[in-house]
């Protein structure tokens, strides 16, 4: 079983470093206020989602949020990263004709269901283990 308390102390201890206070954390994720009162005197865990969109804010994972330990990224996020980045930086050597061009090919390749299942699940995995 998850220390709900453990976990809102460290997404209280994480704003702070960050000179932010807790209201402003929870208020740019679109969470509720009393989200981390509820989490140290209710016992009460929020979703995956919730915890996923504060991690994020904080720029942690949120293996993070709830252990207190990073987790290193597996070699498939790594290898991903990687790609991107190489990707990324081909890109990024393009004219602005070369850079549209690619564009719209991508755009195409997102409109056919069978690419986009792969890239989704890519782009899950990443931000998993991120």
């Amino acid at each position: 079983m998850l220390d709900t308390k453990n976990c809102a102390e460290m997404i209280k201890k994480l704003a702070k470093n960050k000179g932010l206070t807790i209201n402003k954390v929870l208020t740019s994720c679109s969470l509720t206020k009393s989200l981390v009162y509820d989490m140290e005197h209710r016992n009460s865990m929020p979703s995956a989602d919730k915890l996923a969109k504060i991690a994020e804010y904080l720029n942690v994972s949120v293996d993070y949020l709830l252990t207190g330990i990073e987790k290193a990224p597996s070699a498939k996020a790594k290898d991903a990263h990687e790609d991107t980045d190489m990707l990324l930086k081909k890109y990024k050597r393009l004219n602005s004709r070369g850079q549209g061009c690619v564009e719209g090919y991508i755009d195409s390749l997102l409109r056919d269901d069978k690419y986009t299942e792969i890239a989704e699940e890519l782009v899950a995995g990443v931000q998993l283990n991120a």
